[in-house]
C-alpha cells in the first residue's frame, strides 16, 4: 500500500504493479481501477493502472474496468449464487426460470488469476473483473443506472475525489479549532485570513464554508436527538422538535427580532422547526451532496416503517405477489429483506417527503395541501434572518 502515485512496488525492479483503489460510496468495497490490455500477437492479456476519470476505451490503452477481491466476502462461482448476487434490473423470467438478461450478460464479474507483475497467469491470485460503467457493487449489491462512457464519481470515491472547495473548508475549519486551543495567542490574534484576486473564487467558498456549517450543525443535532431517544427513535410528528432541542441554538442565531417574547417568541421558534423539518428530510434524498453522505449513507441513522413487520407476517397481502414472495414464508427474511428493499429504492433516489411539504417541485398529490409550504416559507422570511433559513427563491425550485 502507497499513498503516493506510484505504477510499481519500489525495488521491485518494475516486476510488481500497484494499481489505484476506488471505494464504493455506499459501502466502503475496494475496487482497482485498471486497464485491460491483450497483446495481438500472443493473445497474453495484463492489467495496468488507470485514472479512475479515465473511463473510455482507449485502442493505445485498453479496455477500461474494475478488479475486485474480497476474501471475508467473494464473488460466486455457483450459477444460482450469481443470480442471487445480481440486482434484479438484471434479471428476467423465461419459462418460470431466472436468467440473465441478454444485453447484460457480458458485464457479470468474470474471474481472472494476476500474478504480482499484472499478467494473466495460473496459479496466480483470484480477482473479479467487469468493465467501466461502475453498475453494482458485488459487496453490497447497491446498483446504478448508468450507459456505457459515464462518469462513475458519482458511484465510486478515491482518495483524493474531494474538491478544492471542500479541502479549504475542511483545511479552515481544522486551523480555527487550533487557534482557538492555543493559549499563546492572544484573543485577537485567533483568525484565519484568506486572500484572493478572484471576487467568484471568494464567493463560491464562502458561500460553500457557510453550508458546510449549516449541514454539519444540522446532522449533528439530528445524531443528538436520534442517540438520546435510544432503540425507539424518533417518530417524523417529532422529530424538527427534537432536533430543535438537541441544536440548542440562542435566539439570537435564527430569530429576525431577537428581543422578541411571549406569543411571537413560540411563533419564531415554530418556524424554525418548521424550517428544520424541511431541510432533514432534504437531507435523506440520495446523490444530494456527494462527497458528503447523510447519516443514513454513513450508517449512523437507519430509518424504520411503522407497522412494516406487521405487514411482512400479514400472509393475505403477499398473495397476488411475485412467486418468490408467494411461497416465502410470511415474516421471513426474504418478505422483510424484499419490502425494505423496496421502501429504500422508493425513498433514497428522490428524498423523503412529509405532507407538510408535498408540494417541493410543483408535484402536489390529491388529498394534500399544496398551501402549505409557501406558509412555512412566508412565516419563516417574516420571523427567520435569512442565514436560518435561506433565499425564499430557492424554496420553489428544491
Amino acid at each position: 500500500m502507497s499513498l503516493s502515485g506510484q505504477q510499481f512496488v519500489p525495488g521491485s525492479d518494475r516486476q510488481k504493479i500497484l494499481l489505484p483503489l476506488a471505494f464504493c460510496r455506499e459501502c466502503g468495497a475496494e475496487y482497482f481501477s485498471v486497464w485491460k490490455v491483450t497483446d495481438t500477437a500472443t493473445g497474453q492479456v495484463h492489467f495496468k493502472p488507470r485514472d479512475l476519470q479515465d473511463r473510455v476505451d482507449d485502442p493505445d490503452e485498453g479496455e477500461a474496468g474494475f478488479l475486485y477481491r474480497d476474501p471475508a466476502n467473494p464473488w460466486p462461482e455457483d450459477a444460482d449464487e450469481v443470480l442471487a448476487r445480481l440486482p434484479d434490473e438484471w434479471l428476467e423470467e423465461v419459462k418460470g426460470r431466472l436468467k440473465i438478461r441478454g444485453t447484460l450478460r457480458d458485464e457479470v464479474p468474470r474471474p481472472v488469476c494476476l500474478g504480482p507483475s499484472g499478467a494473466v497467469e495460473a496459479g496466480g491470485l483470484t480477482f473479479w473483473y467487469t468493465r467501466t460503467p461502475f453498475r453494482f457493487c458485488q459487496n453490497c449489491g447497491v446498483s446504478y443506472r448508468v450507459r456505457r462512457g459515464s462518469s462513475d464519481f458519482g458511484n465510486l470515491a478515491t482518495l483524493a475525489s474531494g474538491g478544492r472547495s471542500t479541502a479549504t473548508t475542511i483545511l479552515s475549519i481544522s486551523s480555527v479549532r487550533f487557534l482557538r486551543d492555543e493559549q499563546s495567542l492572544k484573543d485577537y490574534a485567533r483568525k484565519l485570513l484568506s486572500f484572493t484576486d478572484n471576487r467568484q473564487d471568494a464567493s463560491l467558498q464562502a458561500g460553500h464554508f457557510n453550508d458546510f456549517v449549516e449541514v454539519s450543525l444540522l446532522r449533528a443535532a439530528l445524531y443528538k436527538a436520534a442517540a438520546a431517544t435510544g432503540e425507539e427513535g424518533i417518530s417524523h410528528d417529532e422529530l424538527a422538535i427534537k432536533v430543535f432541542k438537541a441544536l440548542e441554538l440562542p435566539l439570537e442565531l435564527f430569530a429576525r427580532e431577537p428581543g422578541v417574547q411571549f406569543a411571537q417568541k413560540a411563533d419564531t421558534e415554530k418556524a424554525f422547526r418548521n424550517v428544520l423539518g424541511y431541510r432533514l428530510y432534504r437531507d435523506q434524498k440520495r446523490g444530494w451532496r456527494i462527497t458528503s453522505p447523510n447519516l443514513e449513507q454513513c450508517g449512523l441513522l437507519r430509518i424504520e416503517y411503522p407497522s412494516l413487520d406487521e405487514l411482512c407476517r400479514a400472509e393475505s397481502f403477499w398473495q397476488d405477489c411475485h412467486p418468490a414472495l408467494v411461497s416465502a414464508t410470511p415474516g421471513s427474511a426474504v418478505v422483510c429483506s424484499a419490502s425494505r428493499s423496496v421502501e429504500r429504492s422508493m425513498r433514497q433516489p428522490v428524498g423523503t417527503e412529509l405532507v407538510e411539504f408535498s408540494s417541493i417541485a410543483g408535484n402536489e398529490a390529491p388529498n394534500r395541501r399544496p398551501e402549505i409550504l409557501p406558509a412555512v416559507r412566508d412565516q419563516a422570511g417574516f420571523r427567520l434572518r435569512t442565514a436560518a433559513y435561506g433565499d425564499p427563491r430557492r424554496w420553489a425550485s428544491a
